[in-house]
């Protein structure tokens, strides 16, 4: 197909019929590449030119076709390798869920960067914006629909979505933001409401240490990172119960307003509720933002060592969700292991089939180790400790940009600088998570008895080359 060809039938998205849909659906695979999703279209165009598809059409019914059947399926899978490795010397003790005895935390040093390119979203892309001559509200109707789609897409493909922070704020939000006089609200704004708060947040951090508790570093260990929410910081400057506010507590105010907003625009690109007509994932969030849901991210001058470290991997919540990070001052990152998502949605997928393999499980095996033998088979299967072994990486926070991530990322906060200073915020079930309860919904994948388990072996095997 020409170029010119290619370009119309991306600009034409039509709705296929169920016949059609069948038709294509019997060329795919779960496991399709893009060359052959690729090939599909130009043949499909070929043998009907009046009905033209493009790859956004395949992809789509390549992500709706049913994984593994059912258990017998599942089974037959893995049989094979799973009885050769049951007949290994020591395998019953290989596969015995261990719990962790001073595990070591990674360097930062150790840990390469991972550029943006691959989860940068265009919310400026042309399609998203009404012309200036079109003033139909129809017109805006249209494009935030094809906007939602194509950021539901993307985030669920990828798990991370990076953008500047007024994209999340939306042209809705950030009309509203203008009609309640809420200024210099973005956080690339080198004097706006971000800094000011900022600056006396970082000043009196030691209180906040003191009073709230350091935030989690490692099993059982609390670190020089704190935490506070808009929550305890309202609290803490009594700005509820002032008539006048000084600079920095009506910036408080603003910084909520702010929030409120980006936590509406984004609950609505995200999947919120369930509609029996969609294959997405749901996130599972509150209708209203509560003020521990947004807090600040911090580190306090500390002597022990372990701050010099990355924080110790986890997941914010077991629960369905997503959390957020902003840098609101240079030189701050976040580290994710690389392909955590992918694993994890695949284990996701797979645990369901837990129960109906114990029946082919040896007498002498416990059924934690059985899983994780049969778990690790099928993820190796998949690619999982070769191609898309979970790997950490570092992700740079620009000042004014932000990383929204599925809480099925496996990440961990940078260690102490000079000036450190992040936005913080989640979209999830639980609010009220301040100081010691801060990890109150943290979940630990080395918890043998977490579904995920399986997939902290494969992310242990990397960490002694990052420690």
């Amino acid at each position: 197909m020409s170029s010119a060809g290619e370009e119309a039938c991306k600009r034409q998205r039509r709705q296929l019929s169920s016949v059609e849909k069948d038709e294509i659906r019997k060329k795919l695979k779960t496991d399709s590449k893009k060359q052959e999703m690729t090939k599909i279209v130009q043949e499909w165009n070929t043998d009907h030119p009046s009905k033209p598809i493009n790859i956004g059409h395949v992809t789509r019914l390549r992500s709706e076709l049913p994984g593994i059947a059912d258990g017998d399926a599942f089974w037959k899978s893995v049989n094979e390798t799973v009885t050769e490795k049951l007949g290994e010397k020591d395998a019953k003790a290989m596969w015995v869920p261990v719990k962790p005895c001073d595990l070591p935390l990674l360097d930062p040093r150790k840990i390469p960067w991972m550029e943006h390119e691959d989860i940068t979203f265009d919310f400026h892309n042309s399609k998203y914006s009404r012309p200036d001559s079109d003033d139909q509200p129809s017109s805006f109707k249209k494009r935030d629909k094809i906007l939602r789609k194509d950021f539901r897409d993307f985030y669920e493909r990828t798990g991370m979505v990076y953008a500047p922070f007024e994209g999340f704020v939306g042209r809705e939000g950030r009309k509203i933001l203008h009609d309640r006089d809420v200024n210099n609200w973005k956080p690339s704004t080198t004097d706006g409401m971000w800094k000011v708060a900022g600056d006396t947040i970082c000043k009196d951090g030691q209180k906040f240490h003191r009073k709230l508790g350091g935030v989690f570093q490692a099993p059982e260990k609390r670190g020089g990172r704190f935490n506070p929410n808009m929550e305890s910081l309202m609290e803490h400057y009594n700005v509820h119960q002032k008539d006048t506010l000084s600079s920095f507590e009506k910036s408080l105010v603003d910084i909520l307003t702010t929030c409120e907003i980006l936590y509406c625009a984004v609950g609505g690109l995200l999947m919120t509720c369930e509609r029996k007509d969609t294959t997405r994932q749901q996130v599972s969030i509150q209708l209203d933002l509560h003020p521990s849901q947004m807090s600040f991210l911090s580190h306090v001058k500390s002597t022990d060592k372990d701050d010099k470290k990355v924080q110790m991997e986890h997941m914010d919540d077991s629960e369905p969700g997503a959390g957020a990070l902003w840098g609101l001052v240079d030189g701050q990152y976040g580290v994710v292991v690389k392909h955590s998502y992918e694993m994890n949605l695949e284990l996701a997928k797979i645990y369901k089939f837990r129960e109906h393999v114990m029946v082919h499980k040896p007498w002498d095996w416990t059924e934690e180790a059985f899983w994780n033998l049969v778990a690790n088979v099928h993820l190796e299967k998949m690619g999982f400790a070769d191609k898309k072994r979970p790997t950490p990486v570092k992700i740079r926070l620009e000042v004014g940009k932000l990383l929204l991530f599925n809480f099925m990322v496996v990440h961990a906060g940078m260690p102490y600088a000079k000036e450190s200073l992040r936005g913080h915020m989640y979209w999830a079930k639980i609010a009220g998570r301040c100081g010691h309860s801060a990890s109150k919904g943290t979940t630990m994948l080395w918890n043998s008895a977490h579904p995920f388990y399986p997939g902290w072996r494969l992310i242990e095997a990397q960490r002694g080359d990052f420690v």
